[in-house]
Order: C-alpha cells, then sequence, then structure tokens
C-alpha cells in the first residue's frame, strides 16, 4: 500500500466533503441553515463561550449528516438494489443518529439565542427541548410501528391466500 503525504490526504477529504455536498440533499440544506446559523452569531456578539457551542452544534449536525451518507453508500454497495430489512434497520438508525444530534443543536440554539435574545429561564428552555423530544421521537416511533404492523399483517394475509 502506497504512504500519501499530508497534502494528497487533504485533497482526498476534500473530494469527499465536496461530493457529499454536491450529491447530498439534506447535507446542503443542514450546511446553509449552519452558515445562517453561523453569520446571524457572529452578527448578534455573542460571547466566546457560546460562539463555541453554536459551532459545535452546526459541525456536529454536518458530521452525523456525513456519517449517515456513509452508512448510506456502504450499505447500497451490499444490497446492489435488492431490497434487505437489515440494511434498512440500519439505515434507519442512522438516520435516529442525525435526528438525535440535529433535536440536540437545536437545544443548544434554544439555550444560546433565547437566552440572548428573550432572556428564556434554563426552566424553560429545557421544557421546550423535552416537549420537542417526545413529540418528535414519540410521534415518529408510532408513526413506523404502525406502519411496520400494516406490512406485516399484508405480508401475512398474502402468504396464506
Amino acid at each position: 500500500m502506497k504512504t500519501r503525504s499530508f497534502i494528497e490526504s487533504f485533497k482526498f477529504a476534500i473530494n469527499g466533503l465536496n461530493y457529499a455536498f454536491k450529491k447530498e440533499r439534506n447535507l446542503k440544506i443542514q450546511g446553509i441553515i449552519g452558515l445562517i446559523v453561523l453569520l446571524s452569531s457572529f452578527l448578534t456578539g455573542f460571547r466566546d463561550f457560546e460562539l463555541l457551542w453554536i459551532f459545535f452544534a452546526v459541525f456536529i449536525v454536518i458530521a452525523a449528516e456525513l456519517l449517515n451518507t456513509l452508512v448510506e453508500k456502504i450499505c447500497d454497495l451490499l444490497i446492489d438494489k435488492n431490497f434487505n430489512p437489515g440494511v434498512k434497520i440500519i439505515k434507519d438508525i442512522s438516520a435516529g443518529l442525525v435526528l438525535l444530534v440535529a433535536v440536540f443543536s437545536v437545544v443548544i440554539g434554544i439555550f444560546v439565542f433565547g437566552r440572548s435574545f428573550i432572556k428564556i429561564p434554563f426552566v424553560v428552555a429545557f421544557a421546550v427541548y423535552m416537549i420537542f423530544i417526545f413529540y418528535f421521537v414519540f410521534t415518529e416511533f408510532f408513526s413506523n410501528y404502525e406502519r411496520s404492523e400494516k406490512s406485516n399483517e399484508k405480508n401475512k394475509s398474502s402468504r396464506s391466500g
């Protein structure tokens, strides 16, 4: 195996980022939102610590989306366009990771922006976070569960009939 220079490795990494941002719709959307959040953070005059949290929130969402893209591409290579329930679960878990990171980033935004603009107390911001989590996680879980159950019933009836 050929050893590469640091510059070559850096170029490969940039190529990967270029590919992902050009081809992945969600990554484009999250990148644009991230830029808007970062620009507005600089314009509001946040303290260094608050800016650090905003940077962390933006970059962790982008990193999670890149990881999700990686998992999806590997899974697509493995199944070669044939449906595989195990691969679907892997992709769903990977998408769930992005959802959790995105929710965490929204919470950071609520804390930092909310406390700066609206003077939201910590308890109120935490309550908003909990409502957000319960709403999205549980409604998504139950809607997927119901769809899965209907699909299982349909498959059982088609096999027996």
